[in-house]
């Protein structure tokens, strides 16, 4: 559909993997802050959040997220034309072949073209920390970024083909980011301390700055509901009711879970 985002790795499907819950399998518990955090970051709960029409679904995540498209080719074919024996973590097809997202983390990444058939491909760069692909306003763009050891950077990245994909343009994120979903006509771009907003007119601007450092709880996806944001991350669901004009924040965690109140 013309101008709606499409994100393709994060996708992810909620019918094979496990036990799907709603929030009322959750309870409210109080911020994660100071040793809470710390102590949430040992959590061995990692969630995942989706809408569903008018379901909102948990589930835990077990890193088996279905990658949309699936390549037609084996993983060995992409280590062959590539030299690349990363495992892929995001695809993104393009007319012409596959977009290519690796992150290692703190030991690398790489963004990569590969051909349809898998015969042909190369680097675009191969330092990039991808973390979601994204088409937005017509335009294909990359989140990219890296937290580690107290440091956290990124960007949006443009990618245009001009004989070969390349990056066109770099829009420098507050911080690393994490999970981008579209809003009205904005992207919607959830980072390591913030959630920062992408217009038609590739302005950038802060919307909130987040209560606690939820880059260490790991956010892996949001949805928007009656003008609530809910991001999933591990240990619980925070839900920022009127996100974008005078935010308030709701933690809820599994029921049976460790609460404090």
């Amino acid at each position: 559909m013309k101008n709606l985002l499409i994100i393709t790795l994060a996708l992810f499907t909620i019918n094979s993997f496990g036990q799907d819950y709603s929030l009322n399998d959750f309870t409210l518990d109080s911020l994660p802050l100071g040793d809470k955090l710390y102590e949430a970051n040992h959590s061995k709960d990692n969630w995942l959040i989706e809408k569903v029409g008018e379901r909102i679904i948990i589930e835990k995540d077990l890193y088996k997220r279905t990658e949309a498209p699936e390549l037609p080719f084996s993983s060995k074919k992409i280590a062959s034309t590539l030299n690349k024996r990363s495992t892929v973590k995001h695809i993104h097809k393009v007319k012409d072949g596959y977009l290519l997202g690796y992150n290692s983390g703190e030991f690398g990444g790489g963004l990569y073209f590969i051909s349809n058939n898998g015969e042909h491909g190369y680097a675009i760069e191969q330092s990039q920390r991808i973390r979601q692909f994204i088409s937005f306003n017509n335009k294909i763009f990359a989140l990219e970024g890296l937290a580690h050891l107290g440091t956290s950077q990124g960007c949006l990245l443009e990618l245009k083909k001009e004989g070969k994909w390349v990056i066109s343009k770099k829009i420098t994120l507050p911080d690393s980011p994490d999970y981008g979903i579209q809003h009205k006509d904005e992207l919607l771009i959830v980072s390591s301390e913030h959630v920062v907003s992408f217009n038609r007119k590739e302005e950038l601007n802060t919307v909130l700055k987040a209560p606690f450092y939820w880059g260490m709880l790991y956010p892996s996806s949001a949805i928007i509901d009656d003008n609530s944001l809910y991001i999933a991350m591990r240990k619980g669901i925070l839900k920022i009711s009127d996100f974008s004009q005078s935010p308030t924040y709701k933690w809820y965690v599994k029921k049976g879970s460790n609460s404090t109140h």
